[in-house]
């Protein structure tokens, strides 16, 4: 298969204005840590145009669940970038976002 080269994003539209704190991200569950994210940038926007950074930094090439905590924002939208991954190329197999209800 072709993959896209890093880095590549994934928006996640929450419908409405949250407080925003943080994300989980897991990658696969088959065993194979290709495509685990090990680096990432973490951006969030009320309107899906502006963009803020929030968060930057790296992840152990493990299984484990992973989370990229920030101090409290108002977003409706969340980008995880992945600038750095196991053979090139990104995959998750499930991203929460943490909010304030």
């Amino acid at each position: 298969p072709v993959h896209t080269p890093l880095p590549i994003s994934l928006t996640i539209d929450t419908d409405a204005l949250r407080v925003l704190t943080g994300l989980t991200y897991q990658g696969r569950l088959d065993g194979d840590m290709t495509g685990t994210i090990t680096g990432y940038t973490v951006e969030v926007s009320a309107d899906g145009i502006a963009y803020t950074l929030v968060a930057t930094g790296q992840w152990a090439r493990d299984s484990s669940i992973k989370s990229a905590g920030f101090s409290a924002v108002t977003a409706r939208f969340l980008r995880l970038t992945a600038t750095s991954a196991v053979n090139g190329y990104a995959s998750a197999a499930e991203v929460a976002i943490s909010d304030i209800p």
